[in-house]
């Protein structure tokens, strides 16, 4: 166990909040802190999950048959012919 040092105004305010939220002022810290931390690999797996599941198949469809006539047509750029054109749009390097 850590101790950290808070201005007496702030803990107050935390207090405040944390009873309002039926939480410890510990444990309101402890989340916010974990805020900073990397998510793990298995709730970016799971999200990743949530998001691909709540895409709409059709218009998924729709999109991948409208990019491949667009390449077939020639009318697609490569990925260096882009990133060329961004860098000089927004003086990257």
């Amino acid at each position: 166990m850590n101790t950290i040092t808070v201005d007496s105004n702030i803990y107050r305010g935390a207090e405040i909040y944390a009873k309002l939220h039926n939480i410890s002022v510990d444990r309101l810290v402890e989340k916010y802190l974990m805020t900073f931390q990397m998510p793990s690999s298995e709730s970016l797996n799971k999200e990743s999950d949530d998001y691909l599941d709540s895409l709409d198949e059709d218009l998924m469809k729709q999109t991948f048959e409208a990019a491949h006539q667009d390449y077939l047509a020639g009318r697609c750029k490569t990925h260096e012919q882009v990133m060329a054109e961004m860098k000089a749009k927004y003086a990257w390097r």
